[in-house]
């Protein structure tokens, strides 16, 4: 994860799914987390748009099978698919003192078919409130079955941050 990186708008513009870019920053281990964040004299880090005509789409690894046992921490950081998972609950913030139209992000309490819960977030910061991923969680209902895909962040215990929602 990089932290308030520098990016202009022409390179936003040109991030999309497979482009190749270069971060630079400040690097820090987390409890497991790879990140780079701003440095004590406010650098942040930069991005660069690598442009050597080469892509790469990662396919995310599912580990719904995992969730539940201490063989999910081998997939920090990776991106991951829970697949097939119910909807327990939806709340806005973490402890669901946000409602609709808040800044806040959104978190979903799936359950496996194997019965293990995870609960699951949708960072505003990462794709915005008005994305396809944050208002199709808050469209979510318990019961609904769908398949999450995000990145596994690790945070004393798997939050990950979902960027993909696929209702079933």
């Amino acid at each position: 994860f990089a932290y308030d990186v520098n990016c202009t708008k022409e390179d936003a513009d040109k991030l999309v799914t497979g482009v190749k870019v270069r971060v630079t920053g400040v690097k820090t281990d987390y409890k497991g987390e790879i990140e780079l964040y701003q440095d004590d004299l406010g650098n942040r880090p930069t991005l660069e748009i690598v442009e050597d005509g080469d892509t790469f789409v990662a396919e995310p690894a599912d580990v719904t099978a995992l969730v539940g046992t201490d063989e999910l921490y081998g997939h920090v950081n990776e991106y991951v698919l829970f697949s097939n998972v119910t909807v327990k609950e939806v709340l806005y913030n973490w402890d669901g003192s946000g409602a609709h139209g808040d800044d806040v992000d959104m978190y979903c309490t799936v359950v496996t078919e194997s019965g293990a819960e995870l609960s699951v977030t949708v960072p505003r910061y990462l794709r915005g409130l008005d994305s396809e991923v944050y208002t199709t969680v808050e469209s979510l209902v318990e019961g609904d079955v769908i398949d999450a895909c995000g990145f596994l962040y690790w945070y004393d215990t798997a939050n990950p941050h979902i960027t993909a929602v696929v209702k079933k």
